[in-house]
């Protein structure tokens, strides 16, 4: 099912490893490549989804302002710090047409909420937004785990 290609390529990434802008002295940086696990703990989607996702996140940072790239489906996610606590990212997808002819749109979020040094625990989301001839339909699904950052 594409909805469930859709957000796998979301969560189930592979980076290329290349840094990324600090923020200022007062502001926290979570810039570098992150990797974990992360697991379904949420879906009212239908089809098949993994329980477990592998994940890698190459964060760069510049002062407040947060991008979130993905290189293995060039998606781009663009946010901000939320005070001292994480950051918090999204993006909403291309249209997307599925097997029966439901056109979809996905709006993605992806969050981080620092646990200390080089730990986060992320949240990655997608909230999806249909329509079949008249009918209209939408569901949600959420990965959450802890990730790392490199050293």
């Amino acid at each position: 099912m594409k909805i469930k290609k859709i957000l796998t390529a979301g969560i189930a990434i592979s980076l290329a490893a290349c840094g990324g802008g600090g923020g200022g002295s007062s502001v926290d940086s979570y810039a570098g490549v992150w990797t974990g696990n992360l697991f379904l703990v949420s879906n009212s989607c239908s089809g098949d989804w993994v329980d477990v996702s592998p994940v890698g996140y190459l964060v760069n940072q510049s002062g407040t302002r947060v991008v979130v790239n993905v290189s293995s489906n060039d998606v781009v996610y663009e946010g901000v710090l939320e005070g001292d606590q994480g950051f918090v990212v999204g993006q909403e997808a291309e249209r997307t047409v599925l097997d029966n002819g439901a056109i979809c749109t996905a709006q993605t979020a992806l969050r981080f909420v620092g646990t200390g040094g080089n730990k986060a625990e992320a949240t990655d989301s997608a909230e999806y937004s249909c329509q079949l001839r008249t009918e209209r339909f939408s569901c949600r699904v959420t990965y959450v785990g802890e990730v790392s950052r490199a050293d």
